[in-house]
């Protein structure tokens, strides 16, 4: 079903004449829809990389942006009224076993939020959706915030999906070492990408920084790594995971 329902959204792409991801993100903040239409995200759905299918507020978003890319093209795509996608959603979502959230997971995502904040909760809806990337940056943050056991569950999820990163930490004795190494070259990534990434970017900064990494300490600091260490105010970070794949920041 939810192999079905993807097909479904690339043949509503195709009859808006599969304008491109930049031109969807454009028009969804031009219009103000529920939810921005980031490249990566709509990239992931498209191409069925998830496992499982986007919320609802990403759908209404979707059909809205390419109804409206069809009549400025001045194409003729039949329409699908928004109740019946919101039917065909529903049914892929019960076929997943995800019709309605469970207290469980309505608790854990407060628990998110209350810890790691807007990141926490854009990792973690990226996960719940299927986003192996998601599920490994989160396993990253609970494993250098000594939560061990629960990022052993996104690590299996993001392994069984390929995530080469994942597999690596699977398990490994040295997990939280190289994570916390990890959310350091993950702030580096997301600086890398702009102002607009800059809060997510001072978030895995401060996480390593609070693990004793030199770097993103010097980092928060404004400060060089060797002055920090000549001053003995921190340790010097483990090695990183050789074996890792260039990072990718998600959404």
């Amino acid at each position: 079903m939810r192999t079905r329902f993807i097909e479904q959204l690339n043949d509503l792409h195709k009859s808006a004449g599969q304008p491109s991801y930049a031109r969807m993100n454009q028009l969804s903040v031009e219009l103000g829809v529920p939810r921005e239409l980031t490249k990566s995200t709509i990239s992931d759905i498209l191409a069925g990389k998830r496992l499982r299918p986007p919320e609802w507020e990403w759908v209404s978003s979707f059909v809205k942006v390419c109804e409206t890319q069809a009549v400025r093209a001045e194409l003729s795509p039949v329409l699908v009224p928004l109740h019946e996608w919101e039917r065909r959603w529903r049914e892929a979502q019960a076929a997943q076993g995800d019709a309605e959230p469970s207290s469980a997971a309505q608790e854990r995502r407060r628990r998110y939020v209350g810890e790691y904040g807007r990141t926490g909760a854009r990792l973690l809806r990226g996960a719940d959706e299927g986003n192996t990337e998601a599920c490994f940056q989160l396993a990253v943050i609970l494993l250098a915030d000594d939560h061990a056991e629960e990022a052993e569950q996104w690590l299996s999820q993001a392994t069984r999906a390929g995530h080469r990163g994942a597999s690596l930490l699977h398990g490994n004795p040295l997990a939280r070492s190289e994570a916390i190494e990890l959310a350091f070259r993950y702030g580096s990534a997301y600086e890398a990408e702009g102002p607009a990434k800059r809060p997510i970017a001072a978030f895995f900064y401060g996480l390593a920084a609070r693990c004793g990494h030199l770097e993103a300490t010097a980092k928060l600091r404004g400060e060089t790594p060797s002055a920090l260490l000549d001053l003995g105010t921190v340790a010097p970070a483990a090695p990183s995971l050789g074996g890792v794949p260039a990072l990718v920041a998600f959404g």
